[in-house]
């Protein structure tokens, strides 16, 4: 558990998760615009796609990766 005077390092950690959150939101959403404006409606097929089990373990993987930093740096100055 963190001590109290690490709040204000996970409130840190949510608002830098947030802003990469909504880096990867906005280029998402731009690039299916683009796709759109060239004749390419990949939202639908984004919307209906279902991964594979390689590729379901391969993301199950990046999330565990992703959140392991996520710890490893709220714990680095315990």
């Amino acid at each position: 558990m963190l001590p109290p005077e690490r709040i204000d390092d996970v409130a840190q950690a949510v608002i830098a998760v947030t802003r990469e959150l909504w880096v990867a939101v906005d280029r998402m959403t731009i690039l299916e615009k683009v796709l759109s404006a060239n004749g390419v409606d990949i939202s639908a097929a984004i919307d209906a796609y279902e991964p594979n089990e390689s590729l379901q373990a391969e993301l199950a993987s990046k999330r565990e990766k992703m959140l392991q930093s996520i710890l490893r740096s709220l714990k680095a100055d315990i």
